[in-house]
């Protein structure tokens, strides 16, 4: 899926009733939400991640 020419890939239930080319609305849980840098494959702003710096 790409959103104004950035791709997104997004992991949803198999038995959502969608097929390619659909359009949907996606929300996230940002609890769960990971990103990642296409240079260094490097996450970027993990929760976890986070949460080690603020110990």
């Amino acid at each position: 899926m790409a959103v104004n020419g950035t791709l997104l890939v997004a992991k949803v239930d198999g038995h959502a009733p969608v097929k390619p080319g659909d359009k949907v609305e996606l929300l996230a849980d940002t609890q769960r939400l990971h990103a990642f840098d296409l240079e260094t494959d490097k996450t970027i702003g993990h929760a976890q991640e986070k949460a080690a710096v603020a110990r």
